[in-house]
């Protein structure tokens, strides 16, 4: 019983087949994903240390305000 269970998981983890018009990313395809991806990297990043800078700012000038 093992055996046969050991078998159906094994068929059932085991990778899909490719349809048969499948064709592969080009290498232009793939470089222009990666630049998009970089830069959106790159823009995310920057927005967010100007957030917390601004952040860090706004809070910094209400406790001054608020301690007299």
């Amino acid at each position: 019983m093992a055996e046969e269970t050991t078998k159906t998981v094994a068929q059932e983890k085991a990778a899909p087949t490719l349809p048969a018009n499948y064709k592969p990313l080009s290498t232009g395809l793939k470089y222009f994903y990666g630049v998009g991806d970089f830069g959106f990297n790159i823009m995310n990043s920057v927005e967010n240390y100007y957030f917390l800078l601004l952040l860090r700012c706004f809070f910094a000038i209400r406790q001054k305000l608020l301690q007299g």
